[in-house]
């Protein structure tokens, strides 16, 4: 299963092209970004392992296909700037419910969570 073009549609509503934003720590919009998608792939594929669509031994390259595929369409190479959702969004990520994410994956309907939704601005 190429996971990696499901979970792309996910992250197509990442990005906006206008807002403020704002941050604490020391990283860059591009590194938060990345490491947005990261979490994301994480999770979606750490939960396709889980429920047994993917072998265990296919989670890394798995999720290595997907973060280049998601930071790409999220077009993290261009970040800006990070709205004060980011971390409620981190935290979303970080406990998915497998459950839901693989049915999503199965309906092709894998969407980031509302606390997600144009948290990475870029220009």
């Amino acid at each position: 299963m190429n996971t990696g073009k499901i979970l792309l549609a996910g992250l197509l509503a990442l990005a906006t092209l206008t807002g403020c934003g704002s941050s604490d720590d020391e990283k860059t919009p591009t590194q938060k970004c990345e490491d947005l998608t990261a979490r994301f792939c994480s999770s979606a594929i750490g939960c396709q392992v889980s429920g047994g669509y993917i072998e265990a031994s296919d989670e890394a390259s798995e999720t290595a296909s997907c973060k280049t595929q998601t930071s790409n369409a999220a077009q993290c190479s261009k970040a800006q700037s990070v709205t004060s959702s980011y971390d409620a969004c981190m935290n979303k990520l970080a406990n998915p419910p497998c459950d839901d994410v693989n049915q999503a994956i199965l309906d092709d309907s894998l969407g980031l969570p509302s606390e997600c939704e144009g948290v990475i601005l870029v220009n």
